[in-house]
């Protein structure tokens, strides 16, 4: 045996050709792993057919040990690891039609997947992500917007998330809880979602807009005199806290009273969804709607602004854009980039129309609100920043009326902020960008790509069993 110098290896001398021989440990190649894979998976929404045709690839170029073995079976495993959480069942809901000048009802069947036992999908969650189920605050987002009514949740520690790359307060960590297609939102069909999921079994606070929160709680549309959820009183004047067993009561009065004069029973219309003590108070169960509130203050006060002819171009030039739905207005969006160019449209309104510089004042004293109380921190002096803004509305709303003869008045929700947000913050401690409503927002367009791969036309035999894939996967994908 003798050492070559211009080689780490060795050669032993042998009857023939001398064979080389490496000194020392062989270097190990790098493996692409199955959770790298999946991890790929999971940030760009790729089927499993895209997977496995990278993986191939992969292999094609490292050589067959250059992914690691059973990568396409695991990555199914982990992509559908919440199959056994959902159930698919042909369910009849009501839909109202137009029929002429009047709405006429009818009950269509529908495929509803929904959790079979939300308690126990909560813990399996809590388990993987390594959560105290004691520490965890489960946020429920109800909507109706996307062609689909749906349930979704979000599972967190709120002092943990700040830390977190892909927080578990975000859409990409947001699990379904039910969903069937094409249905309105109603009291009827809201509450067989309650029970076929047994939602009530489960700690959780409602994210939800206004509409949805009242349909919950048996309340009437918010054109009724007594139409807030959280007090008695009217849209300009604060009224005494509803608690649950005052729904109850309203709500069996009006029933005894043959279905009339609903205001009399302070708008109660129909039975309250939640099952909570009939002492406790709406206020201390239900959080204000942040992103709501946001979008409504800041709407109306840009479409005040944008009665001028140049603050309107600016809106168009800093890409700032009303949506053509609901009546149109601002959409979250859309209201933050408001608030982020307020310095600039400030010196623009100064220099070109400075008439309209007290709207422009009321959005500066909201945007303190919203940085005090809206983020997923509460910072100290709060409650001054809702003062400011009271006191700077009450002067813009005189200022408004006599010098550009409009009006600055935010309905239900300017009611909501003024009256009941602070209370709320005072008792929970807690800021409203926890229980934001945005994951339900979003999760129309997020949840888009996976429901492709699986749609069928709702008339075809198998569409619940791919309604039921489509739902599972998102969610097995977001754990």
């Amino acid at each position: 045996m003798r050492e070559d110098q211009n080689t780490p290896d060795v050669k032993l001398s042998t009857l023939g050709k001398p064979l080389p021989v490496h000194v020392g440990m062989s270097k190990m190649k790098k493996k692409i792993s199955s959770e790298t894979l999946f991890g790929l998976k999971q940030k760009h929404d790729f089927s499993e057919t895209v997977i496995d045709s990278i993986a191939a690839a992969c292999r094609k170029d490292l050589g067959r040990s250059g992914v690691q073995s059973n990568s396409s079976s695991n990555i199914k495993e982990w992509s559908h690891s919440l199959d056994s959480f959902y159930s698919v069942e042909k369910i009849d809901f009501v839909v109202k039609e137009r029929v002429g000048t009047k709405y006429v009802t009818r009950t269509v069947t529908k495929d509803l997947v929904y959790v079979n036992d939300v308690t126990a999908l909560v813990f399996h969650i809590c388990g993987m992500r390594k959560i105290d189920p004691v520490d965890a605050l489960v946020r429920v987002g109800i909507d109706g917007g996307g062609g689909s009514l749906k349930l979704i949740m979000n599972i967190f520690v709120p002092e943990t998330t700040e830390s977190q790359k892909v927080k578990d307060t975000g859409v990409k960590k947001v699990i379904y809880i039910a969903a069937v297609k094409d249905i309105p939102e109603s009291h009827h069909n809201m509450s067989i979602l309650f029970e076929k999921t047994h939602l009530n079994d489960l700690k959780f606070h409602i994210a939800s807009d206004l509409k949805l929160l009242n349909i919950i709680l048996g309340i009437s549309a918010h054109g009724g005199k007594h139409s807030c959820l959280y007090c008695n009183g009217t849209v300009d004047t604060p009224g005494e806290l509803r608690t649950f067993g005052d729904l109850s009561k309203c709500y069996n009065e009006y029933k005894e009273n043959g279905y009339k004069n609903m205001k009399q029973f302070d708008n109660i219309i129909k039975p309250c969804l939640l099952k909570e003590p009939q002492e406790k108070l709406v206020l201390d169960v239900i959080p204000p709607p942040e992103l709501h509130l946001l979008m409504k203050i800041v709407t109306v006060c840009s479409l005040l602004l944008c009665n001028g002819a140049l603050v309107s171009e600016w809106f168009k030039k800093n890409g700032i854009s009303f949506h053509g739905y609901n009546g149109g207005g601002l959409d979250g969006r859309n209201s933050n980039k408001v608030l982020k160019k307020l310095s600039d449209l400030n010196i623009f309104v100064t220099e070109n129309c400075p008439e309209y510089l007290p709207v422009v004042g009321l959005l500066f004293k909201f945007e303190q609100v919203v940085f005090a109380c809206f983020g997923m921190n509460l910072v100290d002096g709060y409650q001054l920043t809702i003062e400011e803004f009271s006191n700077e509305l009450k002067f813009a709303t005189v200022y408004v009326e006599k010098n550009l003869n409009s009006n600055l008045r935010f309905g239900w929700k300017g009611h909501i902020l003024l009256h009941h947000v602070q209370p709320f913050l005072d008792h929970t401690q807690t800021s409203l960008g926890v229980y934001s409503e945005q994951c339900s927002e979003a999760v129309h367009c997020n949840f888009k790509k996976t429901y492709q791969r699986y749609a069928s036309n709702e008339d075809d035999e198998d569409h619940g069993i791919k309604l039921k894939k489509a739902v599972s996967s998102y969610s097995s994908m977001r754990i």
